[in-house]
């Protein structure tokens, strides 16, 4: 997504690109290599143990395995193929903020959770049902669930949570100068959520992601000093400018 919103500042807000946010970005791909660990790198012991039980005491292939495993390459297709259409949403995200500067933080987020509620997650549940033949099933499941006190107080945190979490990134994103080099630090909700999992769910740190967690942290530091030294320089190239004009 911040390469998206690197495209998109440069398209409607003018920004400059420099090269230490491509720099930033090569980084941070590597420690997200770390951290989700595609097929193309060693997985941890406990993960290869299971697939190798798995597959030994796999049957021999048949046409419902093929069946099988025909749906689950569509599925990822589907898969990869909303994960780049939300990229790129989430890229425009930021420039629409900041271009909104003049509303508001409050006016953006009470629009954005009105048409959320009363427009499109329900637009978005009609599409599921009619797409989806098990959709209607599932959302009896999730209606069902709501009867326990538990899942309601979960709901109000997970409330509170994200509410203070988009009024904060409004109030950045519209007040920001270099909105792509911002963008940039939304990926440490990736390593955060990696040292919650293993606080939480007792899930074993692996030596490659404690790598991809401090190669994350590294490019984060890397990102504010090089933005901390653009607007030094900025700030000097207006006051000449200024003396010059004099």
């Amino acid at each position: 997504a911040p390469v998206f919103t690197a495209l998109f500042a440069r398209l409607f807000l003018a920004e400059r690109m420099h090269a230490s946010f491509a720099l930033v970005v090569l980084i941070d791909a590597a420690g997200l290599l770390l951290l989700t660990r595609p097929s193309f790198l060693p997985c941890p012991p406990r993960i290869c143990a299971a697939a190798s039980d798995a597959a030994a005491t796999a049957s021999a292939p048949s046409a419902a395995t093929a069946t099988a495993t025909a749906a689950a390459a569509t599925e990822y297709a589907y898969g990869a193929g909303a994960a780049l259409v939300a990229a790129v949403v989430a890229g425009l995200l930021p420039v629409c903020t900041n271009k909104s500067g003049g509303a508001p933080w409050t006016a953006v987020n009470h629009v954005s959770c009105v048409l959320s509620a009363f427009v499109f997650t329900p637009l978005a549940l009609v599409g599921w049902v009619v797409a989806d033949a098990g959709a209607a099933g599932q959302l009896a499941d999730g209606v069902a669930a709501l009867r326990s006190p538990l899942q309601w107080a979960l709901l109000a945190a997970i409330s509170a949570v994200s509410s203070a979490g988009l009024a904060l990134q409004t109030l950045g994103y519209q007040r920001v100068r270099d909105v792509a080099s911002a963008s940039l630090m939304n990926i440490l909700e990736i390593p955060f959520s990696y040292g919650l999992q293993a606080l939480l769910f007792h899930e074993p740190l692996e030596p490659l992601g404690l790598g991809g967690v401090g190669l994350i942290a590294c490019a984060t530091v890397l990102n504010l000093t090089a933005r901390v030294r653009h607007s030094r320089a900025d700030a000097e190239r207006a006051q000449r400018e200024n003396l010059v004009c004099v």
